[in-house]
């Protein structure tokens, strides 16, 4: 009896231990959607600011008399543009750290 006790004891143990790592693995699964979902906002927001840039420069070679404002102004949707890249490549940095969190635990199932 003390042992089927002790090997029930042990099963629970086991049960809430995998229960954990589920729920660790979901965790992490609802961030690395979350990353998922920034990169691609970040990516339409990039996209977005490169189509304003084309059209920019088409507006700065029409007219000549602008030319000193809209420098300014390519200036700072060039800083905006440089922070979405540093923005996406700590995302991408985040992502790939949880890839590597993630893929521990799976291999923890593969045994």
């Amino acid at each position: 009896m003390k042992i089927n006790l002790t090997i029930v004891g042990e099963n629970v143990k086991n049960v809430n231990d995998t229960r954990d790592i589920f729920m660790n693995i979901s965790d992490n699964l609802g961030i690395l959607q979350t990353k998922v979902e920034d990169i691609l906002s970040s990516s339409q927001l990039m996209k977005e600011s490169n189509d304003s840039l084309v059209d920019f420069i088409q507006s700065i070679s029409a007219t000549s008399e602008e030319t000193a404002a809209s420098s300014e102004e390519m200036a700072a949707m060039a800083k905006g543009y440089l922070h979405s890249v540093e923005v996406l490549a700590k995302q991408a940095e985040d992502l790939s750290q949880l890839s590597t969190t993630l893929n521990k635990y799976m291999n923890k199932f593969e045994m």
